[in-house]
C-alpha cells in the first residue's frame, strides 16, 4: 500500500502566530476530554494518554487545506479526498503519550452525515502549536517498514517549532513518545475520501 516511496511531507513554520493565537483563543471555550483510540474505545492509558478538544472553525481549514493539497501533489501520493473531520487539539503533559497506531479506522465510516459514509482517512497532519524547547520527550516517530529500509523507525525532526506541519498517509504507523517535562501542544487534521483500491 506504500505510495511513491515518500514517507511524509513537511512545512516549516507553515502557520502564522496569528492563526495559532486564534486556535488557542477558540479552544479556551471548550472542555478537555481524555483521548480515545479508534471507535471511541477507552485506552486504560497504556496505548494513549492525552487530553483533547475538537474544533470546526473555518479559519483553520483555510490555513491548512492548501498545504495538504500541495503535499499530496508534491509527494506524488495523489490521494482522492473530499472532506475533513473535526480537527483535534491535543495536549500532552508529563508522562502522557500515544503509542504506535494508525489513523485509519478498522471499518469504513457509517454516519448520518453523508460526507462520511463509506469513506476512510487518507492524509493525516500534525501541526505543532508550541516550540519543542518548551518540553522534553514528546517526539513524533513514524514507522515506514513497508518502505523496506533497514531502519524502519524514524523521528520526524522537522517538527520542532511552533507552526511546523507534517503530513503523511493515514495508514502509516506513528507515535508520540512520553513527555518527560513541560507540555506539548498540537493540532491533528485528517482528510477523508473513498477507500483505497
Amino acid at each position: 500500500m506504500f505510495h511513491n516511496g515518500i514517507v511524509y511531507w513537511y512545512f516549516k513554520e507553515a502557520v502564522s502566530n496569528d492563526v495559532i493565537n486564534k486556535i488557542e483563543a477558540a479552544v479556551k471555550k471548550i472542555k478537555f476530554k481524555k483521548g480515545t483510540i479508534s471507535n471511541g474505545e477507552k485506552t486504560q492509558y497504556t496505548i494513549r494518554d492525552s487530553d483533547v478538544k475538537f474544533l470546526n472553525d473555518q479559519f483553520i481549514y483555510d490555513a491548512v487545506m492548501p498545504l495538504f493539497q500541495t503535499a499530496n501533489k508534491n509527494a506524488g501520493w495523489n490521494f482522492k479526498y473530499d472532506w475533513c473531520e473535526s480537527v483535534q487539539y491535543t495536549k500532552y503533559g508529563k508522562n502522557q503519550h500515544y503509542d504506535w497506531h494508525v489513523d485509519m479506522p478498522s471499518k469504513l465510516y457509517k454516519r448520518k452525515d453523508p460526507n462520511f459514509n463509506n469513506k476512510t482517512r487518507k492524509l493525516s497532519g500534525t501541526l505543532l502549536l508550541n516550540n519543542s524547547s518548551e518540553y522534553t520527550g514528546g517526539k513524533f516517530l513514524i514507522d515506514f517498514r513497508e518502505h523496506r529500509q533497514k531502519e524502519s523507525v524514524m523521528e520526524v525532526k522537522e517538527l520542532q517549532n511552533k507552526g511546523d506541519l507534517v503530513i503523511f498517509p493515514s495508514y502509516l504507523w506513528h507515535k508520540v513518545t512520553p513527555v518527560t517535562k513541560g507540555v506539548r501542544k498540537s493540532l491533528v487534521i485528517w482528510t477523508i475520501g473513498p477507500q483505497f483500491s
